[in-house]
């Protein structure tokens, strides 16, 4: 397994230096919903619309897990579970009778951390490969 990567040059903040690189992996395109579902049936027995059918309600599933406040655990893939970015208020604010907590909310995010079998299955397969036309 290649990951394609590319150098970028880094600018120290605090110097505003020059000369500093790092790499960056490169997507090679989106494997999607359809293109899953079709491997996953020339894979195995299973019918496409099976396939299909199965993935949907996984999704479902998962959304309202999640939804409900549920960490969603997949089997030797990861965790997902939903974070906030909330505002800060007074600890006094907290105590009013009228505060609700919503109104600290600012964004609700995603958080996946992969499985630790993953990490390393990754870690060993993977190779860096550098984007050709780079200098």
């Amino acid at each position: 397994m290649s990951i394609l990567c590319k150098i970028i040059r880094n600018k120290d903040p605090r110097t505003q230096a020059e000369g500093m690189a790092t790499a960056r992996a490169v997507s090679r395109g989106t494997y999607g919903f359809d293109q899953m579902a079709d491997d996953i049936s020339e894979a195995t027995s299973l019918t496409r619309a099976d396939v299909v059918a199965a993935m949907e309600s996984l999704l479902i599933f998962t959304r309202t897990a999640l939804l409900a406040g549920q960490t969603v655990e997949l089997r030797d893939f990861g965790r997902f579970r939903i974070c906030i970015k909330s505002r800060q208020c007074t600890l006094a604010e907290t105590q009013e009778r009228e505060f609700r907590i919503d109104t600290l909310v600012r964004k609700y995010m995603l958080r996946f951390v992969p499985d630790m079998r993953l990490r390393r299955h990754i870690a060993h397969y993977a190779e860096a490969v550098r984007m050709k036309g780079e200098n």
